[in-house]
């Protein structure tokens, strides 16, 4: 394995061991999506799929006023739900390790997984 690759996967696995409860603010997703960023880079291949969309990253409600019929107010921070980034790393995980590691995946996950070419 190429250690940029090794760099990033370690930056990666730290990352989701060290997530913040809900709701997880937005310089966490912002981590994701360099690291994702940078596997592209040195993968030479597009990962967008993995990357978690300025959609999921937003405020959350701070508070919510009934008398004066339902005046919200938002943080100025932004967030994103701990468990769609989670979803994303795993996700992300799951392809480098298919690719690292197809021959040892093929008896795990009970069929076969083509080779790196």
């Amino acid at each position: 394995m190429n250690s940029d690759v090794a760099k990033l996967l370690a930056r990666l696995m730290a990352l989701k061991n060290n997530l913040p409860k809900n709701p997880v603010p937005d310089k966490y997703a912002n981590e994701f999506n360099e690291i994702v960023l940078g596997l592209e880079r040195v993968s030479n291949g597009k990962l967008d799929e993995f990357k978690i969309p300025s959609s999921e990253i937003k405020p959350i409600m701070v508070s919510f006023n009934y008398l004066t019929g339902g005046e919200r107010e938002y943080s100025s921070e932004k967030y994103c739900q701990r468990e769609y980034l989670l979803m994303k790393i795993d996700g992300i995980s799951g392809y480098f390790t298919l690719l690292l590691e197809p021959t040892e995946i093929k008896s795990k996950l009970g069929f076969d997984v083509e080779e790196n070419k």
